[in-house]
């Protein structure tokens, strides 16, 4: 994903998940938003619950190195009686925003 020599405004979208966790980049050059890349990274359920987190903040960490986005977007998550799902996107959210915050971007939920 080549830097260039744009001037536009780059944000790299998240949306967690311990199975499936997606990244895209997108860049604002004036009123048109232009795609720059995405990304699926998904982790076996057989694999241990470490390794896999492990995998999901190194590509994240990888994507935005490579995007240098101004700004990070993560999706919010709702769910209200799906304690388990909720608990294991959880943790997919943290290690992505770990991997934004030791690039000095700043990323909230």
């Amino acid at each position: 994903m080549a830097q260039g020599s744009s001037t536009g405004f780059r944000v790299v979208g998240i949306d967690p998940g311990l199975a499936n966790l997606g990244l895209g980049a997108v860049e604002e050059r004036g009123r048109v938003f232009h795609h720059l890349a995405s990304k699926l990274v998904r982790t076996s359920a057989k694999t241990p619950q470490a390794e896999r987190l492990l995998e999901l903040f190194e590509a994240t960490k990888t994507f935005l190195e490579e995007a240098r986005p101004d700004a990070i977007a993560l999706e919010g998550q709702y769910f209200h009686r799906q304690r388990e799902i909720s608990f294991k996107v959880g943790q997919a959210v943290g290690v992505c925003v770990l991997a934004a915050a030791q690039l000095g971007l700043p990323a909230g939920t």
